[in-house]
């Protein structure tokens, strides 16, 4: 008995039901075939794949060719009508630029028109000047003609007349020449008298300038003299006050009692008679301290001495 494989229409093929290497047989119906017949393979459960015999192979190269031909033919014409329209464009550029070129040639020979018609113009300008200068030196050659025959007919009184008068013109103005010399002579001296005061008022300023420096610079010395007197003289003036800081435990019984007295009533002030006898009372001391430039502690404590008296 024949070996058959599962086989049926392809309305009723369900690879799902397929086992792994099991053949089905499409006998009508399939769409993927002309005569709508084909074979499958199952790999899984379903997964299929449909088997081309040769018949298949050679429609389906037929087809694939078909849909090849028909896919080049359409960017051929695409790439056409590109080239078409590239070379319209071409062309009209070309157009234009041989109008541009045209036109160019076109104002060029009018711009040598006119230049050749105004080099014309100016060679006839030039002819005519010519013949106008030599019908000008014609009529001076007349005129000269005329002037010497002139001359010859004046009498020799008329000529002695005109020399006396040219004469008497050049004299006149020999004396003008002389006067404006005298005069430029008269402003160059005044103005150097001008420029010599301006030099010895700029001198004048220079020496004040430089006694001003001078004066500065001396005032400059004082002060800074004075300012060392000063500094020295504050520093002798507080030597001098340390002079009279007394210590307590130096100071004479007397005056410890007297001091304590006081504090004991209560005084915080002296009488003007008081006051004035500690400035007696201090004078001699304070001759002193100046001389030695310091009061010693027996000093100080005759001061305090004397005031408590």
């Amino acid at each position: 008995m024949a070996i058959q494989h599962r086989r049926g229409v392809f309305s009723k093929f369900d690879p799902t039901r397929l086992l792994p290497g099991e053949w089905a047989i499409v006998l009508s119906g399939d769409a993927s075939a002309s005569d709508g017949r084909a074979a499958y393979i199952c790999f899984a459960a379903g997964t299929v794949k449909r088997i081309a015999t040769f018949e298949d192979m050679v429609e389906n190269i037929a087809n694939a060719n078909e849909e090849l031909i028909e896919e080049l033919t359409s960017n051929v014409g695409k790439a056409t009508t590109a080239a078409n329209t590239a070379t319209a464009n071409a062309n009209t550029a070309t157009a234009r630029a041989n109008t541009a070129t045209t036109n160019a040639n076109s104002a060029t020979t009018a711009a040598n028109n006119a230049a050749k018609a105004a080099n014309d113009a100016a060679a006839s300008a030039r002819t005519a000047g010519t013949a106008a200068n030599n019908a000008a030196s014609s009529a001076s050659n007349a005129a000269k003609a005329a002037n010497d025959t002139a001359s010859s007919c004046r009498t020799a009184a008329s000529s002695a007349d005109e020399a006396a008068e040219s004469a008497n013109l050049a004299a006149s103005r020999v004396e003008g020449a002389a006067t404006a010399a005298n005069n430029a002579a008269s402003a160059a001296d005044t103005a150097a008298g001008k420029a010599n005061t301006a030099a010895d008022a700029a001198n004048a300023a220079a020496a004040n300038a430089n006694i001003a420096r001078t004066a500065t610079e001396a005032a400059t010395t004082r002060a800074n003299d004075a300012s060392g007197r000063a500094n020295t003289a504050a520093d002798e003036a507080e030597a001098f006050l340390n002079g009279f800081v007394v210590q307590y435990d130096n100071l004479s019984d007397e005056c410890k009692d007297i001091i304590a007295q006081s504090a004991g009533t209560g005084a915080s002030v002296i009488s003007d008679e008081q006051g004035i006898a500690i400035v007696d009372d201090m004078a001699s001391v304070i001759v002193v301290g100046r001389e030695n430039g310091v009061l010693s502690d027996a000093e100080g404590i005759s001061i305090i001495d004397d005031i408590f008296e």
